[in-house]
């Protein structure tokens, strides 16, 4: 079995959050002012996300870091 990673949870967390704001990867990516491969990679778990990004992807979706953050298992 395949357990998902907490950074995979936090991606799940930002494509969802993404996706009911109804914007893309490059409109969070324009908004961010960072490549749309920052997005993909970091909502994939494939790039590891700071605080500081936590707090600029919170400003562009319109939610609390506490929102995005999955709570501890």
């Amino acid at each position: 079995m395949n357990e998902s990673t907490p950074k995979d949870e936090l991606g799940k967390r930002l494509r969802l959050r993404r996706k009911a704001k109804g914007m893309t990867a490059s409109d969070v990516a324009f908004a961010m002012g960072v490549s749309r491969s920052v997005i993909s990679r970091s909502e994939t778990g494939n790039r590891g996300v700071t605080y500081s990004d936590l707090k600029r992807f919170a400003a562009v979706l319109s939610c609390s870091v506490r929102d995005l953050v999955p709570p501890p298992k």
